[in-house]
């Protein structure tokens, strides 16, 4: 599954931003809590909504406690620094959601796999905190197989 990051981009990258808050529907958060229950803790992290145009896979990242609801006025202070650390007090971070009783979403994960574009040349594995890295499979790397057997690469995936 997606999570975007388009405000946290720069601090996920920098591993500061340890835990994300959402108002989601029911729908997407049962969604969460049965890949946390179902051991599917991996996840993809977007630099912006993934159906937003110039939208790109910028990590994966590892959930590490089964997502759960809180009201925000009931956020602990360190959570500010989990948050990435952007927001000078709890007040300044409620404001983005409009009010203390809202009840969020808290998703915790930790960085798996930074994704570093190098001076437009496409995208690279960026300093990983371990070795065990799935290989791409064909699909994935845009090849396909045309009508008679020959390997090629479809263009689109290209310009990734």
């Amino acid at each position: 599954m997606i999570l975007s990051f388009a405000w946290t981009t720069d601090v996920l990258l920098a591993r500061k931003k340890t835990c994300t808050r959402r108002v989601w529907s029911e729908r997407t958060a049962r969604a969460w809590v049965n890949a946390h229950q179902g051991n599917r803790l991996l996840h993809s992290a977007w630099n912006k909504c993934s159906c937003v145009k110039g939208a790109k896979k910028i990590a994966d990242i590892q959930l590490t406690q089964l997502p759960y609801q809180e009201r925000l006025a009931d956020m602990s202070f360190s959570d500010l620094d989990a948050e990435g650390g952007l927001w000078g007090s709890k007040d300044e971070f409620i404001n983005l959601f409009g009010s203390p009783d809202t009840v969020v979403w808290v998703v915790r994960f930790q960085l798996m796999l930074p994704l570093v574009d190098t001076h437009g040349t496409g995208l690279q594995l960026g300093n990983a905190p371990w070795v065990d890295i799935a290989p791409m499979s064909a699909l994935e790397l845009g090849h396909t197989t045309n009508s008679v057997g020959r390997k090629h690469t479809d263009e689109r995936h290209r310009a990734l």
